[in-house]
């Protein structure tokens, strides 16, 4: 009564933050300053810093939670994976419930790279399955076999110095069958960096080029060859076969039913894209 306006500060819903309303009233900017605050007042007191003729005054239950969240802040009872979880889970909230793939934390701007989950539970799968307690169905029949780990591959292990390695994984993606002509690939290689010329930079010899809409053929074949194709493929550890003489790239057998399916695909599409968004993000 008697006041011409009034604020409201809806905190309400994101009870995983829960202790954010009591550190943003009492004037902290971030947990970091109000843990150095607490390490030098030697209490966790929210209401030390509320301005002048302010009061707060919460029901004894919201106190409760809040004094607790605080807490365990304090005390660091939630371990890594506890916090990790809990931030999954907002991002989680933030995409109305839906199962974050890898490219939306580019998508949404998200700042946070995914790779934090991916080193500590050991890839995206188990990432999910371990944040949400289930996965599903096709997604969970890929773990423990060879489809986790080509997925695995991806995240983990292709971490490029040139996008050559992802350029070709995209190509192939748009290609049919598992096994593919080098030249075909080649097309679609030198037609990756027409469609995207922020990102022709990264292939030297073609931005460099006189006339790039006439690049030879026969040295993107040959580049092909030298590096992404050679260093994808091969090795006991490899899940490609390159016949350089025969002008072929192809699947290794045991990844070729996974391939077949196109949910497969997707799942090997979204890490692919991914990868090379956060090269070049990171490049540039």
């Amino acid at each position: 009564p008697g006041k011409e306006f009034l604020v409201v500060l809806d905190f309400v819903g994101n009870f995983r933050k829960a202790h954010v309303a009591p550190l943003a009233l009492a004037g902290y900017t971030s947990v970091e300053n109000f843990a150095q605050h607490v390490a030098e007042a030697g209490r966790p007191d929210t209401r030390a810093m509320l301005p002048k003729a302010c009061f707060l005054s919460p029901d004894m239950e919201v106190q409760r939670i809040w004094d607790d969240e605080i807490r365990a802040i304090i005390e660091g009872r939630l371990g890594p994976e506890e916090r990790l979880r809990i931030l999954y889970n907002e991002i989680r909230e933030a995409l109305g419930g839906r199962s974050p793939c890898l490219t939306d934390f580019f998508a949404s701007g998200l700042d946070l790279d995914p790779t934090v989950f991916i080193r500590f539970f050991g890839n995206w799968l188990r990432t999910k399955l371990a944040c949400e307690g289930a996965l599903p169905r096709f997604e969970e029949g890929l773990l423990g076999n060879r489809g986790e780990a080509f997925l695995q591959h991806l995240e983990r292990e292709l971490n490029p110095v040139r996008s050559y390695k992802m350029v070709v994984l995209s190509v192939i993606l748009g290609l049919p069958d598992g096994e593919w002509r080098i030249k075909d690939i080649a097309r679609g290689f030198r037609s990756f960096f027409f469609e995207h010329r922020e990102w022709i930079h990264d292939y030297d010899e073609l931005s460099r080029s006189y006339d790039p809409g006439r690049f030879p053929l026969s040295r993107v074949i040959a580049k092909l060859k030298q590096m992404p194709l050679h260093f994808l493929s091969n090795t006991e550890r490899d899940f490609f076969v390159l016949d350089s003489a025969g002008g072929w790239f192809r699947l290794k057998d045991e990844i070729l039913p996974f391939w077949q399916d196109s949910r497969f695909r997707d799942l090997v599409r979204d890490r692919v894209r991914f990868v090379l968004l956060r090269y070049f993000s990171r490049k540039k």
